[in-house]
């Protein structure tokens, strides 16, 4: 079993491209392996990928949420393959929390990569989802959380074509709003 001494928190993301190569919905990460960003478009074949083997790097870090006195989170996982997850706010700390304690993740990536949307996609340029994780029936499920009072239009917008593209890349979305929660596969309202 790794110590907490020996890991230490992750201290920087990768930079990833936020636009569309190609007419069709994408998603583009950074192995942790690899010197540079992949990309693909979203296909059944991108959920049969081995994103364990791949490793996303963070596609994107926060200075933290402004006015608050702690710049970053992060929560130390406690599964087969224990390290720390980066959270960008309370809120996402307090599911991740909820996921590790409960047993329903093997593995969480945060901010795994960035969806890019076709200039004809109204409604959305890109999205990074908070959180890809394997769940302990094995599946892949995207998580966003966040708080009910800042869900606009355009969140919505955004966690239905994060849907969509679970959908067509065999994945499963797990929506987190002002603290219900929900099983993978069915969103909370």
């Amino acid at each position: 079993m790794t110590s907490l001494k020996s890991r230490q928190p992750i201290t920087a993301g990768a930079r990833v491209t936020t636009r569309c190569y190609s007419p069709n919905i994408e998603l583009h990460w950074a192995p942790a392996s690899a010197g540079s960003e992949e990309w693909a478009v979203v296909s059944p074949a991108l959920g049969a990928r081995d994103w364990r083997g791949i490793d996303p790097l963070p596609a994107r870090l926060s200075k933290g949420v402004k006015g608050a006195s702690i710049p970053a989170l992060y929560h130390w996982q406690r599964t087969a393959e224990p390290e720390w997850v980066w959270c960008e706010s309370q809120a996402e700390k307090a599911e991740v929390m909820w996921l590790d304690f409960e047993g329903l993740i093997t593995k969480l990536w945060p901010q795994p990569f960035v969806i890019c949307f076709p200039p004809e996609v109204a409604g959305a340029v890109s999205h990074t989802p908070d959180f890809l994780g394997t769940t302990v029936d094995g599946h892949l499920t995207l998580f966003d959380v966040r708080p009910a009072e800042r869900i606009d239009e355009r969140a919505r917008r955004q966690f239905e074509l994060t849907a969509e593209v679970c959908a067509l890349s065999a994945g499963r979305t797990w929506c987190c709003r002002d603290g219900t929660r929900s099983r993978p596969g069915i969103s909370s309202g």
